[in-house]
């Protein structure tokens, strides 16, 4: 997939599929996502699917050995627009690269976002209680974390997590946005 073609006026802002010339119909699924997002601030978890394995160049931070499997990332949205604002940017596959979070994206299906709408920030003691989870690791120290004292705020999963595993997490108000039928 690429960013398309170019008019006069700079890219046109469809993404689509160079080999066909159509929009790719994961952008339907992440689109939808982005919809049922509040604009309120929030903390939330991203469940990405790789079916690929490979490496991808995380920017500075280095090389990130890409597996099959599932991918937490962990975050907070507490600026304009919220979570809506945040999350539907990470829900894009197709954007400039300006955080960890982009380069992973770019090569990974969303699945999932478990969020909290409260107004305390979650992001570090959900990344401790995620990496605490049996099977879980991490698969880049460092990763989205510059701002924190976590050692990571990516997890890796073999296997497809559970919504039980997050009902776990601290905080008030968790909702979980799904797409598994829709991509899979």
């Amino acid at each position: 997939l690429s960013q398309g073609p170019v008019s006069r006026h700079g890219p046109l802002r469809a993404p689509y599929c160079q080999e066909t010339g159509l929009k790719s119909s994961l952008d339907d699924v992440d689109a939808s996502i982005r919809s049922r997002l509040p604009a309120q601030g929030g903390s939330y978890v991203l469940v990405l699917q790789s079916d690929s394995e490979g490496r991808i160049n995380i920017g500075r931070l280095g090389s990130l050995k890409l597996r099959r499997g599932f991918y937490l990332y962990v975050g907070s949205a507490f600026g304009p627009g919220g979570l809506r604002a945040r999350v539907g940017r990470h829900a894009q596959r197709h954007k400039p690269l300006r955080w960890h979070i982009d380069y992973l994206r770019a090569r990974t299906q969303l699945k999932a976002v478990v969020f909290s709408i409260d107004r305390q920030q979650h992001e570090e003691a959900w990344s401790s209680q995620i990496q605490g989870w049996p099977d879980t690791g991490i698969p880049m120290p460092g990763f989205g974390a510059s701002d924190s004292r976590a050692s990571s705020h990516l997890f890796f999963l073999s296997e497809r997590p559970s919504g039980t595993r997050f009902e776990v997490l601290e905080g008030q108000d968790l909702h979980t946005i799904e797409s598994w039928e829709s991509a899979d």
